[in-house]
Formats: structure tokens, C-alpha cells, sequence
């Protein structure tokens, strides 16, 4: 009976055709972890390039979430449907200015805007949760590419043929993180229903770094993130902090050139790549401050659109390396948009990548041209003075003698040092104050070196050596000191 059973099913078999289905193919395909830089001179965009394949290798019923600016591509929109038509569920959140493209109306056609479903494309009216600005974040993630389950890009890139063609921008991507991914898809989870929030505001750490999320309606120089990562930074020899940043200016810009060149006057190394969009008071302080500036506008009309600040640095745990990167421009607007960045803390293999980038980045087109130096204000005389007065004019180098005198209040807080003049003509710290809450100061003269010497005090914001922007410098005078 069993063997007639067997020959009716291996007829029925062949009578019909059937066939078990085939295993499908396994996707061996791995995505590349770490920064990826958009060069306009290049052949290609590599940054196109990893989008398109995780795109590419995002399996059925996977979800492939996009927050962005600008949205013109006509090749990433043919991607991302053909990617639908395989079973990816498409979530993307844009500003509302990409409707005007039509690779958008066609995602919108296909995708709808209602955000309660498993895919769709919102188009914001301004910053996605807050009341004001816009759509600025520019983050792409993926929950599977290939055999590798949470990728997430983050960085500088608009999806368009100017943000591809013509700027140089970075995308930091991270493989196998679900803390990273789960913390963007939150963020999302709010952003796609366009709705402004009372407190928009978002911190968010993970293993290694963290990321922020404007809007930030409540934000001064004491809370701003980039002042108070920047403060964070020993402050002395060991400390090199690189910038590249698109846009610098407003009273933000102000606070973040103020703390760079703090962090300059007590010993740093600090350089800056400046873009097309970084504001004359900004570049004020950085000249000033003897920070270089390289352009980051070229002679091929290429420019910069990174939001980059770079650091290594030495501690008393030893010496670390970090890397903030995204969509934040330092200006008053990012405050009120929908603007991300993210810090990665010592990867040193992806830290020297992005150094290779910053050189490249120095040494393109001609050499650099160095902005003028804003005139400085002339001192108003009657509220900025620093008088000096010596004891005793000759002196047994054993008998003490003293420097005294009166400064405004607009030096109030601030150090007093003494400096003597050396026969090569410089000016050398001999002693200091500690800060100081009066108009007035009185420091002991050091008399351990014979002979006829200048003194002078000055004013500074610290004991740097380094006279800062605004120091008081008194008149000499001159003490013989005797054996």
C-alpha cells in the first residue's frame, strides 16, 4: 500500500511540474562602518555610492528610515521604490521646500503622508518639532543591510546635485548598534507628526558618544552643546581642536569663537576651515586670537559643507581622540531647527580618517588668504586704565619692593601680573595676582637680578602668560636693583 502511495505522489509530480521552492539567496553583503566623505573633484560621490548599496541590500520587510533637508536625487528616489517593491517599508520625513522636486512628489505618490502607517513621506512646515526654522537633520537608517542589523548614517550630505556635485560634506556610519538606531528612530517616532513639542530638546548617549537634537528654544552660551563640549577640553599644550564648519555667525557663533580662543590663549593648538557662510565678528575673534583660518570656498568653485570640530587630547587618564559631526550649523537658526550631531569617542582608526579629510581639505586649491584684521575700537580712556607705581625706585636686592596701583572696573575679576623686560627686547612674567574684586592691586617685585630693570603690570582674563584680547598694559618703570 506505502508503495503504491509513493507512485501516485512521484506521478502526480511529474504529471504537474511542481518543484520544492528554491532557498533564497543568502545577502553576504556588509556595509562599511565608520566616516565616508563626499569629494566633488572625485568620479563618483562615495558617499552616493554606500547609500545606494544599503538601499540596495536592505531585505524584504525591512524598514529604511530618511530625515532630511533637501531631497532632488531622481536615482535614490528609483531606489528607494524599487526597494518598496521588494517589501523595504519606507519612513521619510523631509522639509516641506523638497515637495517642489519631483523625485519627492514621487515618493509621496507612492508612499502617502500619513504617518500612522508602515510607510510614508511627511513633508514638514518648518522644524518638525518645534514652532519655528526647518527640517535640517540629515540621518539615514537602515534596520538590516545585508546580514548586518542596525546601520545608521549620520552627517552633513543633502541629497541633491548641488549638496553631491559641488560640497564637500561627511557621513559617519555606524554597523551593529541598536542603542545608536534606537535612538534615532525616537527622534522619529515625534518628527513624523510635524507636531511642535513644549520641550524638543533631546540628549541622547550611547556606548562611545552621544547625540543632541535641536530645537533648542531655552538655549544660552551655558548650555549650548558645542561652548560646553569646548570648555570641556583640557586647556593647555596637549589639546588640538580642528574645525570645518559650512556656517558660523550670530551671537552663537560669538560664544563658540570666544571658547576656541579661551582654549588658544591658555596653550591649545586651534585651526579653522571657514565656509562661504562663517560671519566677519567670527573671524574677528579667530584673527585676533592667531587662530588660522584656511578657506573653505576654492578656486574650482567647490566649498565645504561640513559641520565638523575634530580634538585629541591628554588627560589624567590618558590621551583620547574625539569626532562631532551632523547638521548643525553654529548659528542662532540651528536653535530653532531640526538639527542633529553626534559625538564618537576615541576611534582612533575613524579620528585619522577624518584627519586625512581636514589636511586635504587645507591644502586644496591655492593657498590660503588670510581675512583682514578688524580694526580694534579705540579704548575708551576714562573706564579702561591700568596705573602703576613702584616703591622705591633703588633697592637692596634682599629688601622687598612693591608695584601698586588702580585699574577700572571694566578689569575688576581679572589678574594682575608683572612682567620685566629683558635686554632681547621681550616682556616676561616674573609674578601675579590671584583674581582680583578691587580696583586695586599691590604685588611684591622680584629683586633676585641685579642691575637697572623695566617693570610693567598688565591685565588678564587668567595666569596664561599670553596677554588676551582687552588686556591693560601699564606704563614701565624702571627699579635699580643693588648688591
Amino acid at each position: 500500500m506505502a508503495a503504491t502511495l509513493t507512485a501516485m505522489a512521484l506521478s502526480a509530480t511529474a504529471l504537474t511540474g511542481l518543484q520544492a521552492p528554491a532557498a533564497a539567496a543568502v545577502d553576504n553583503f556588509t556595509p562599511i562602518a565608520g566616516p565616508v566623505f563626499g569629494d566633488p573633484t572625485a568620479a563618483s560621490n562615495e558617499i552616493l555610492t554606500r547609500l545606494m548599496d544599503n538601499i540596495k541590500h536592505t531585505p524584504r520587510n525591512g524598514t529604511i528610515r530618511i530625515v532630511g533637508y533637501s531631497f532632488s536625487l531622481g536615482r535614490v528616489a528609483d531606489a528607494l521604490l524599487a526597494a518598496k517593491r521588494r517589501g523595504v517599508h519606507l519612513q521619510i520625513v523631509l522639509d516641506g521646500h523638497s515637495r517642489a522636486w519631483s523625485p519627492s512628489k514621487r515618493l509621496d505618490a507612492a508612499l502617502g503622508s500619513d504617518p500612522t502607517r508602515r510607510d510614508y513621506l511627511v513633508l514638514t512646515k518648518g522644524s518638525a518639532r518645534g514652532t519655528r526654522g526647518v527640517t535640517h537633520q540629515k540621518s539615514w537608517s537602515f534596520s538590516k543591510v545585508g546580514q548586518t542589523p542596525y546601520v545608521t548614517m549620520v552627517g552633513s550630505t543633502n541629497l541633491t546635485g548641488y549638496g553631491t556635485e559641488v560640497q564637500y560634506s561627511d557621513m559617519f556610519t555606524y554597523t551593529n548598534r541598536q542603542d545608536v538606531y534606537d535612538a534615532f528612530a525616537s527622534i522619529q517616532s515625534r518628527q513624523k507628526f510635524d507636531v511642535a513639542l513644549a520641550d524638543p530638546y533631546v540628549t541622547r548617549a550611547w556606548t562611545n558618544g552621544f547625540g543632541y537634537f535641536f530645537p533648542d528654544p531655552t538655549a544660552t552660551a551655558e548650555t549650548d552643546p558645542v561652548v560646553t563640549r569646548i570648555n570641556a577640553l583640557p586647556s593647555d599644550a596637549n589639546t588640538n581642536i580642528r574645525v570645518a564648519q559650512f556656517a558660523w555667525y550670530d551671537t552663537r557663533g560669538i560664544w563658540i569663537a570666544n571658547a576656541l580662543a579661551a582654549k588658544k590663549a591658555a596653550g591649545a593648538t586651534v585651526s579653522a576651515v571657514v565656509g562661504e557662510s562663517v560671519g566677519p565678528g567670527v573671524k574677528g575673534i579667530l584673527t585676533r586670537a592667531g587662530i588660522p583660518m584656511y578657506p573653505g570656498v576654492f578656486t574650482n568653485k567647490k566649498r565645504i559643507h561640513t559641520k565638523l570640530m575634530l580634538a585629541s587630547y591628554l588627560d589624567a587618564t590618558g590621551p583620547h581622540v574625539r569626532i562631532w559631526t551632523g547638521s548643525d550649523n553654529w548659528t542662532n537658526q540651528s536653535f530653532r531647527n531640526e538639527d542633529t550631531a553626534v559625538e564618537v569617542g576615541d576611534d582612533l582608526a575613524s579620528y585619522n580618517q577624518y584627519l586625512g579629510f581636514y589636511d586635504a581639505l587645507i591644502t586644496a586649491g591655492l593657498p590660503p588668504v588670510v581675512p583682514p584684521v578688524p580694526p580694534t575700537p579705540a579704548p575708551v580712556q576714562h573706564n579702561t586704565y591700568l596705573t602703576s607705581h613702584v616703591s622705591k625706585t633703588r633697592v637692596h636686592r634682599l629688601r622687598p619692593v612693591y608695584m601698586t596701583g588702580t585699574m577700572s572696573q571694566d578689569y575688576a575679576g581679572r589678574v594682575v601680573k608683572i612682567q620685566r623686560l629683558y635686554r632681547n627686547g621681550t616682556w616676561h612674567t616674573v609674578s601675579a595676582t590671584s583674581p582680583l574684586g578691587t580696583s586695586s592691586y599691590k604685588i611684591k617685585v622680584p629683586t633676585g637680578k641685579l642691575g637697572v630693570w623695566q617693570f610693567r603690570t598688565v591685565t588678564a582674563a587668567t595666569s596664561s602668560p599670553t596677554l588676551v584680547a582687552g588686556a591693560a598694559v601699564s606704563a614701565p618703570r624702571k627699579v635699580r636693583i643693588l648688591r
